[in-house]
């Protein structure tokens, strides 16, 4: 939170700064039971603990709108959502301060939990001229998800085109140690998404237990490790830097994003391996409607249902 406080040193040592002080702690004393009341409402790791969630990414092609959008998620049964702005502004106005006030404001009436916000694809190419740096990116989806009360800030980071693997490796460090320096006083922290890095399965985890887990943990993507093969290890190794998952399943040849149960990953006993890594966190589906799908209340319940392929 930003209260918008006057400087009281900035008239000088003067009796008006002894004025200004005076002032400065009124009103710091007026909003801490605004801030109590904040506090209070923050779900802990107990209370999220399989929480079922829902990536806003369900509801492409439509651009989420809360007013219209979270009543109908928090009908269907879920309890907390990803903000998904992977597709940037036409997914969500992210950088509107009107739009984040409104979602904020919907969430808290409909009892929905911002779990995490996933961030714009522009943090992918950290050395494209034509896109924001990976830096920026990281920063501006930080400060949001501080704004709107999200524990995670999920991005996909990989080794930078056009450089080689040493160098790209480096460069990575580099941007993950300014966002880093960038997160660690603030209440989110930054979620590796496992998936085209440019690393192999050992070296990407060796790069997520190396980093500040106060400022960096992993998600799990479920189609992901159909692609590459890796849910194995993955599990074998994530232990408590695992901060979030990606529900979603394929048929191992493209990344689909469908509901659990349409593809091949298995899913039997998967709640309990999770249980068994530490987990702690909701269950969130990052599964799309099929071009044929329409009914955004009727995907909702599909949704929904998937979620017992994990009870």
């Amino acid at each position: 939170l930003h209260w918008d406080l006057e400087e009281p040193m900035a008239v000088g040592d003067t009796l008006e700064a002894d004025a200004q002080f005076r002032q400065a702690i009124e009103m710091i004393e007026q909003w801490l039971p605004g801030l109590a009341d904040i506090l209070r409402e923050c779900k802990t790791a107990r209370a999220l603990h399989r929480l079922p969630g829902f990536s806003t990414l369900g509801l492409c092609p439509h651009c989420f709108d809360p007013a219209l959008h979270l009543p109908k998620i928090a009908k269907a049964g879920f309890r907390c959502i990803e903000l998904c702005c992977y597709h940037g502004r036409a997914a969500f106005a992210w950088d509107h301060r009107g739009h984040v006030r409104e979602l904020a404001r919907i969430a808290q009436a409909e009892g929905i939990q911002i779990f995490s916000v996933h961030a714009e694809r522009s943090l992918l190419e950290s050395d494209d001229p034509g896109l924001r740096s990976a830096r920026d990116v990281g920063m501006d989806f930080s400060d949001l998800a501080a704004e709107i009360g999200a524990q995670t800030v999920v991005f996909h980071a990989r080794l930078a085109p056009g450089m080689n693997r040493e160098a790209g490796l480096a460069n990575l460090r580099d941007t993950l140690a300014i966002l880093q320096e960038h997160v660690l006083p603030m209440p989110c922290r930054f979620g590796l998404e496992n998936g085209w890095v440019g690393l192999d399965t050992g070296e990407f985890l060796d790069l997520v237990r190396s980093l500040n887990p106060g400022a960096f943990g992993l998600v799990l993507d479920t189609g992901h490790t159909l692609l590459e093969k890796n849910l194995e290890p993955i599990l074998g190794r994530a232990g408590l830097t695992l901060c979030g998952v990606h529900l979603h399943d394929n048929d191992t040849q493209s990344d689909q994003h469908r509901l659990p149960g349409l593809g091949v990953f298995p899913w039997k006993g998967f709640g309990a391996r999770l249980a068994a890594c530490g987990y702690a966190g909701p269950l969130m589906l990052e599964a799309m409607p099929g071009p044929d799908e329409t009914d955004v209340d009727a995907f909702l319940a599909r949704a929904f249902e998937s979620l017992q392929l994990l009870a």
